[in-house]
């Protein structure tokens, strides 16, 4: 711990403290006893009392000089440091980091963590002198602006600040921290700070420390974190995959949620939109409901029609939460015209019913369907235009000549797919250099039940696998197949021999039995049009251009390499959505590196980082300012030594009078009638508001709405105020102090008899309840509560509609409208008790048009009405507190003709 002063020319007047003891010493006098008589009895009196008149007197000197020494510490300012750091502070040089990464517009009660982390910057730079000196560095997985050094304009930095919003981009601190290292490292300040405010999402340090270790070796540098909250409802879209289900004609999209918030979510939805062109609106086309748990993630199935011909352009989307930028993932795909497939039957007449291809071409070319489908033999293959073809099927192929072989490899080489499907010819074909199998034998396989080998991430097979019952797909015979390296067996038999087999690559694909019934029953089952369909979709996928180039936000727009060294990279797109460039491109944020749970780093770990920093983290709130402060500057105890003055000062009073006890019943009276008299309301008008649940958010959701209306109402009309609001519940004594009170609620109510008494009892004494339905529902079940709840305080009254010509719409202002965050209802509903009204019901959140965060802003829009609405709003509240105070004053016939004339002008 070190001490040092903020005024420390002050100390200089320390020597008088000496004051007190050198008057002491000049006003003593040798005592002359004056003897008379026989007074041996004074005489002793005053002698044994002389002790006790010495002690006092030193002790009233000794409080002098201690309150004299306070009241100069007080002038000199002292601070107390803890810790490392310089001892003086004469001059700070503090380094803002501001973190502009996505996760920071996550939002909580209203307020994201920009506009926090932007407040708490502010107050840091406004707390700085004139010979403090300030430096910024905005970052994001890079640094967006650095002030490269120190400067003394600290307005400047706040003016720059101003600028910048959170992006789309992650976190990197390293970057960051160098920078603000860097800039440190050229200022001979004695005390240096680096202020990061950020929600330290963990990600964005990198996992080996150790070389980190090394940039950061400055051990006078302070460094101070914010706490900042992370997202308690957050789902996030973190990939989506689209393929088309040629079994249904339908696109089908997987799609990744994860639940990166802190509460579990139940019954979210999350839909699939598409749009025809980057103009035209997404349309949504399915949607399915999440149950997540925090920290666990699932796949999502949804799909859209497949247009033949048409790209598809489209987003996976979800729910508004805590965090909606990564709400969103867009993905596109290329749709060809048709999906071509040359199908080589031998012997010529393969059109015919009987040809072996009838049943599979059956199952593609069953409607919708996306496939075209071109018959023939072996023979026409020179004449056809292979490269126009995605897929070619070879049904049973026997021998073939070297020119057919040749033709048939080289559409291969070129990027065409292959499937070919076995029977007596095939062992003969010659087209093994090409397949991912040997042919064998023929075995006999009847006895053996059949399964899909689908991968985890293949959702597609996964769905063939499920939706169908294979044990029923009964095979007789098929040609053994022997694999070759990276063949990948997709249909098996029980004893593991494969049934359908793709090559590593996907291009290729084997079907080791016929495709009619001579040697297998399939093409009778439901699984045998689904399987063809998802066979021939998959080969057409590896010879078609599939989707569109997928990139993350900031991601090089264009290749860096080959590229002259003077050419700098090129970035790409700095916000989600899918543009146009060469081709469509689909630009998304990235969820998977962490960004969207932003889990802060351990403050074990943190220190790890900086083992010889003083490290030190912040809260968010109304003192953060004053806590900086004792930070960096330390900590101000000069009230602590004012307040010691006066306790010193106080004793010598009581020391010094003559009457001890009299002095100290005076001070005991000063100080009850000052504290009673601080309490006493006097005439001023009090908001009373209701407390009607366990939950501040149940009754009090807009905690800074009461005092605005109080500051409004005092700057418009005469009425006097009590500054704060009264919160009182139904059995509160203080609640009949109070002409009005106010009630918003939003669930159902159930009152007690005695709670329904007192409330009825207030109302028919003269005060006036204004409640509001916060939901804006009619029917709903805070309104069929509420009116319950009237109906058995007063059963043979009911709420009706309050006319426009009554006085609370005179009071103050003359209004025409009814105001509210949302205009749910164009009217007010009234309870008349004794020929006034005395409870007014709203069903169009009048105080949530108030509510404001913690930079003043507004947190909701006024609907539909905007600015306007909000004003008429206000309007109505302070005519509805007039009205409780001056009752039916404006309804008086002398001023009638003003009012009517002031409504019709």
């Amino acid at each position: 711990m070190n001490w040092h002063f903020l005024n420390a020319a002050a100390l200089w007047a320390l020597p008088a403290v000496l004051i007190p003891l050198v008057f002491h010493f000049l006003m003593r006098r040798p005592a002359k006893p004056a003897i008379f008589g026989d007074l041996r009895l004074l005489k002793e009196v005053i002698k044994r009392e002389r002790p006790r008149k010495r002690l006092r007197e030193w002790l009233i000197l000794l409080l002098r000089i201690l309150a004299l020494a306070c009241l100069f510490f007080f002038l000199a300012r002292p601070v107390v440091k803890t810790g490392g750091g310089a001892s003086s502070a004469d001059s700070l040089a503090v380094v803002i980091l501001l973190d502009a990464s996505y996760s920071m517009r996550a939002r909580e009660a209203g307020i994201s963590n920009w506009d926090r982390a932007v407040l708490m910057a502010e107050k840091t730079l406004s707390a700085l002198g004139d010979k403090d000196r300030s430096g910024l560095v905005v970052f994001s997985d890079r640094v967006e602006f650095n002030s490269v050094s120190l400067t003394g304009r600290h307005r400047d930095l706040m003016e720059k600040i101003r600028e910048f919003k959170p992006g789309s981009r992650t976190t990197q601190f390293v970057p960051a921290f160098q920078a603000a290292f860097s800039i440190l490292e050229r200022s001979d300040a004695p005390a240096k700070s680096v202020m990061l405010l950020s929600d330290n999402a963990a990600h964005g340090w990198p996992r080996e420390l150790q070389d980190l270790l090394l940039l950061f070796k400055d051990s006078k540098v302070q460094i101070v974190s914010s706490r900042l909250p992370s997202p308690q409802r957050n789902l996030a879209v973190s990939d989506a995959l689209a393929t088309p289900d040629f079994s249904g004609n339908r696109l089908r999209i997987d799609a990744t949620v994860h639940n990166t918030g802190e509460m579990d979510l139940t019954n979210v939805p999350v839909a699939l939109e598409t749009q025809a062109d980057l103009a035209a609106p997404f349309v949504k086309q399915s949607e399915a409901l999440v149950d997540l748990k925090a920290g666990e993630k699932t796949l999502i199935v949804l799909s859209a029609p497949m247009n033949s011909g048409e790209s598809l352009l489209g987003r996976v989307v979800a729910a508004p939460d805590s965090l909606d930028a990564d709400n969103f993932f867009y993905f596109g795909l290329h749709s060809p015209e048709k999906i071509r497939i040359l199908c080589v039957e031998e012997p010529s007449g393969a059109q015919a019913l009987t040809g072996e291809s009838f049943y599979f071409r059956e199952a593609l070319l069953a409607p919708p369907s996306p496939f075209e489908i071109t018959t023939v033999n072996v023979s026409e293959i020179k004449r056809q235009n292979l490269a126009s073809y995605s897929v070619m099927v070879l049904v049973n192929p026997g021998q073939m000549e070297a020119d057919a072989l040749r033709q048939i490899s080289a559409y291969v080489e070129r990027g065409g797919s292959l499937l070919v499907t076995s029977g007596e010819r095939v062992s003969q074909s010659g087209l093994d250099d090409i397949l991912p199998v040997h042919f064998g034998s023929v075995l006999e396989t009847g006895q053996l039940s059949v399964s899909v080998r689908a991968q985890a991430d293949d959702a597609p097979a996964l769905s063939l696998a499920s939706e169908y019952d294979w044990d029923k797909f009964n095979v007789e015979k098929i040609v053994e197949p022997v694999l070759k390296d990276a063949a990948e067996p997709f249909l098996a038999f029980s004893d593991g021999k494969p049934l359908l087999v793709f090559s590593g690559d996907g291009r290729t694909a084997v079907w080791m039995t016929t495709l009619d019934r001579k040697w297998t029953g399939a093409a009778s089952k439901p699984a045998f049009v689904p399987l063809m369909r998802h066979v021939a979709g998959r080969l057409s996928l590896r010879s078609s251009q599939g989707p569109f180039p997928s990139l993350r936000v900031g991601d090089p727009a264009m290749p860096a390499a080959p590229a002259p060294k003077e050419r700098g990279l090129a970035y790409g797109w700095q916000e989600p959505g899918i543009f146009k460039a060469k081709d469509f491109v689909c630009v998304n944020v990235e969820p998977r590196g962490g960004e969207s749970s932003a889990s802060p780093l351990p403050e074990r770990e943190m220190r790890a980082l900086f083992p010889e920093n003083p490290l030190t983290w912040v809260e968010t709130g109304e003192k953060f300012q004053q806590q900086l402060l004792s930070l960096l500057r330390g900590k101000d105890v000069a009230r602590i030594f004012l307040l010691a003055a006066a306790v010193f000062l106080f004793f010598e009073i009581l020391l010094a009078s003559r009457r001890i006890r009299t002095a100290a019943a005076l001070v005991f009276l000063m100080t009850v009638s000052i504290s009673s008299g601080s309490v006493v309301p006097g005439n001023r008008f009090i908001f009373a508001q209701l407390k009607a649940g366990p939950e501040a958010a149940d009754w009090d959701p807009y905690p800074s709405a009461s005092r605005d209306i109080l500051s409004f109402l005092q700057q418009t009309t005469s009425v006097k105020t009590v500054p704060s609001p009264r919160w009182v519940d139904l059995q509160d004594p203080l609640l009949f102090q109070s002409p009005f009170l106010v009630f918003t609620g939003a669930g159902r109510l159930s009152w007690t008899k005695t709670e329904r008494d007192n409330l009825k009892k207030y109302i028919s004494g003269g005060g006036l309840v204004f409640v509001e339905n916060r939901t804006g529902e009619i029917s709903g079940s805070f309104d069929d509560s509420f009116r319950s709840e009237l109906k058995q305080m007063f059963p043979e009254k009911a709420l009706s509609l309050i006319p426009r010509t009554h006085a609370v719409f005179r009071s103050f202002y003359l209004l025409r409208t009814v105001g509210g965050r949302r205009q749910a209802q164009n009217y007010l509903e009234g309870l008349e008790v004794d020929g006034r009204v005395a409870v007014i019901y709203s069903h169009n959140d009048i105080l949530g048009a108030w509510a404001k965060d913690l930079l003043g802003n507004y947190l909701f829009e006024c609907s539909p009405g905007g600015e306007a609405q909000r004003w008429e709003s206000q309007k109505l509240m302070m005519n509805i507190i007039v009205y409780s105070v001056t009752g039916t004053y404006k309804t008086d016939t002398i001023h009638t003709p003003f009012i009517e004339d002031k409504l019709r002008n």
